[in-house]
C-alpha cells in the first residue's frame, strides 16, 4: 500500500502518471522513520527534525502536513499488515519545477512502510569497513541533511562493495570522517566515545542525538561533544560502531589491519534501546 497526500493506493499501478511523473522529475527531499510495538518511535522530535530540514531547503509545506496527518497516514498504511515493527519510508516531490512565474508549487507526499525486526534485536556485525578517498563532503551543517548526500552515499556503497566490505566511511573536505555509508559513526577509546557533530556535516538524526544523551547521562563513559576525528584515531580506537534508524547498531570487526573489539558499546546500546521501546 501507499500513501500520497491521504489517498490510499495499492500499488504503483494505480497511482495516477502525473503524480508518478512528479516524482520521477521533481524530488525533493525524503526522510525515514521507525514504527516500534505500533508507535511511531520519537515522532514529535522526527517530526520537528523533518519539518526544519523542509524548510531549509526552501520547500513550500501545506498547512495539512500537521502532526496527525502523518500519524492518520502511516497507522493506516500499518493496520495493513501483521507485523509490529517498520520502516517507514516519506518521500516528497514538488508537482511542476519552480520558477519566477511558477513560485506556488504543490508539494506531493507519498508514504510506504516496510516490516523489519525491532531495534532491540538489530545489533549485527560489519566483517569489515573500508575509507571511501574519491569525494569528499562539505565541512558544513547543511551536509548534514542526508538527502543530499545521497548521490555519494551511491558512489561510497557501490566501492565498498566492489572491495569486499560491507561499508565505507565517508570524509570531509577537512580530511575527518563524517559518516559511513549507513549511518552515524561512534568510536570508544578507554571511557571517551566520540562521534562526528552535524556542524561538521555528520548524518542529523534523532537516534543518534538521544543515544548521545544516554552515554552523557552514563557514569561508565565520557562523550566528546564537537569533537571531529580522522584516520588516526581509528587506528588507535578500542571499538568502532555505526548506527541507523534503518539497520540499529552495526559493529564494526575490522579497518584495514586493525581489529576491534565487540563488547561496550552493544552493552550501552541494548541499555539505551530498552529505556526507549518497551
Amino acid at each position: 500500500m501507499i500513501s500520497i497526500n491521504g489517498k490510499l493506493y495499492s500499488s504503483y499501478n494505480n497511482v495516477p502518471s502525473h503524480i508518478i511523473k512528479s516524482f520521477i522529475q521533481y524530488t525533493v527531499f525524503d526522510y525515514h522513520l521507525r514504527v516500534e510495538n505500533g508507535k511511531i518511535l520519537f515522532w514529535e522530535k522526527n517530526y520537528f527534525m523533518m519539518m526544519a530540514q523542509l524548510r531549509r531547503l526552501r520547500i513550500n509545506i501545506p498547512m495539512s502536513f500537521t502532526l496527525n496527518f502523518f500519524v492518520d497516514q502511516i497507522n493506516v498504511l500499518i493496520d495493513k499488515h501483521e507485523s509490529e515493527c517498520y520502516l517507514i519510508y516519506l518521500k516528497f516531490a514538488n508537482d511542476s519545477a519552480p520558477m519566477i512565474n511558477n513560485t506556488e508549487v504543490y508539494l506531493i507526499t507519498s508514504i510506504t512502510a516496510e516490516s523489519t525486526n525491532s531495534l532491540i534485536k538489530n545489533i549485527s556485525l560489519t566483517k569489515e569497513i573500508s575509507l571511501f578517498k574519491d569525494h569528499t563532503l562539505r565541512d558544513q551543517e547543511l551536509t548534514s541533511i542526508l538527502y543530499l548526500q545521497k548521490d555519494i552515499n551511491r558512489i561510497a556503497a557501490i566501492e565498498a562493495f566492489e572491495n569486499s566490505c560491507d561499508d565505507n566511511l565517508i570524509l570531509n573536505d577537512k580530511k575527518n570522517i563524517i559518516r559511513s555509508v549507513l549511518g552515524n559513526v561512534f568510536i570508544l577509546k578507554d571511557d571517551l566515545i566520540i562521534s562526528p557533530s552535524k556542524k561538521n556535516g555528520a548524518q542529523s538524526s534523532v537516534l543518534a542525538d538521544l543515544f548521545i544523551e544516554h552515554i552523557n547521562d552514563s557514569n561508565d563513559f565520557n562523550f566528546s561533544n564537537d569533537s571531529s576525528f580522522g584516520v588516526f584515531e581509528l587506528q588507535i580506537a578500542d571499538e568502532l560502531a555505526v548506527l541507523s534508524i534503518k539497520n540499529g547498531l552495526n559493529l564494526v570487526c575490522k579497518y584495514r589491519k586493525k581489529n576491534y573489539h565487540t563488547k561496550r558499546l552493544p552493552e550501552l546500546y541494548n541499555s539505551f534501546i530498552k529505556l526507549h521501546v518497551s
